[in-house]
């Protein structure tokens, strides 16, 4: 009989367990949900999620990416040697790329386990990322019982960056060093400054073109989508006065006015035959070439025929018509 109390009280138990690993994946599947009505095309399966709690067969795994916000709305970068605190290049940006939250959810979570996480980054180094995680983990342990993803993803967005600047100077430092084993796709200084160039310069094309901007040549506000980013100073223009301003320039043969009316340095030729139709572009190839060849002393039109005759010792010879002359005659 006591035998049979104790087979009894086991199974009592065991269901009970059952039962709360059941509430614990329900409570998983809820939190999921919301989650990935919050981050949408930033959230991603890292295997199969079950539709229900009888469907579940293994942890669930997820990743998400989440963005950081800068302090102050600009960050300087350090680029430091390997192996030493010598600075090898300093960048300041106003974006820094989002870093990826991997994460798996124990069957016992929320009431018993906290999620595990893991972040993975292009750009910080190994040591920053382990830093994060050590974080995240106190953190997590003191919200023991609750739902923690949003809270954890919420602290990454607005704390991460303030928890590791330095000394409050906005100022955050990468050394070469501790690149070696990370799991990075950027290997050296100069790849690290180029994604976090590239990516400062995509977000901040795209803050401009979802705000109105008042055209400096025209005085027309316009939206953003409307405008000409030019690449020599940053400065943008609306593309309709950048179509015209070309189209006139070419048309009255006046290329040295061809510049940017920011910096006044002169249009690459790939530049402009965005702007202008073949026919323009064509008139505007043949100008520039003979604006160039006119700028050089060797060079000489062919009295003639007109073909371009090299000059030697102010002496030419045509190669079209073979006529022989002085430069100076």
């Amino acid at each position: 009989l006591a035998y049979a109390w104790s087979l009894c009280l086991f199974l009592l138990t065991f269901i009970h367990f059952l039962s709360i690993m059941d509430d614990n994946v329900q409570a998983q599947l809820e939190e999921l949900e919301a989650i990935q009505s919050i981050f949408m095309e930033d959230f991603s399966e890292l295997g199969k999620i079950p539709e229900s709690v009888e469907c579940y067969c293994s942890p669930i795994k997820f990743q998400l990416l989440v963005p950081l916000e800068i302090p102050e709305n600009h960050i300087r970068v350090l680029l430091c040697e390997e192996f030493s605190d010598r600075i090898q290049g300093q960048l300041e940006v106003r974006f820094l790329p989002p870093v990826t939250l991997q994460v798996e959810l124990p069957r016992s979570y929320p009431d018993e386990d906290i999620p595990l996480i893991y972040i993975k980054s292009t750009w910080l180094t190994k040591n920053i990322q382990t830093h994060l995680e050590s974080e995240l983990h106190k953190i997590m342990q003191n919200e023991l019982g609750f739902p923690l993803i949003f809270s954890i993803c919420n602290w990454i967005q607005y704390e991460a960056l303030p928890f590791l600047i330095e000394n409050n100077k906005s100022t955050i430092t990468l050394q070469q060093s501790n690149f070696k084993q990370n799991e990075t796709e950027a290997k050296s200084m100069e790849e690290i400054a180029e994604v976090l160039l590239n990516y400062d310069k995509r977000q901040k094309l795209m803050e401009f073109r979802n705000e109105i901007h008042c055209c400096d040549l025209c005085f027309d506000a316009k939206d953003g989508t409307e405008f000409e980013i030019f690449p020599c100073c940053g400065k943008g223009f609306c593309t309709d006065c950048v179509v015209d301003m070309c189209a006139m320039l070419i048309k009255n043969g006046t290329l040295e006015l061809l510049k940017c009316p920011n910096c006044v340095q002169e249009f690459h030729p790939s530049f402009v035959n965005k702007f202008v139709s073949s026919e323009l572009f064509e008139r505007y190839d043949r100008l520039l070439l003979q604006k160039t060849l006119n700028s050089m002393n060797d060079i000489q039109y062919c009295p003639r025929c007109e073909s371009v005759v090299i000059i030697s010792d102010t002496l030419g010879r045509c190669t079209q018509c073979e006529y022989a002359f002085c430069s100076k005659c």
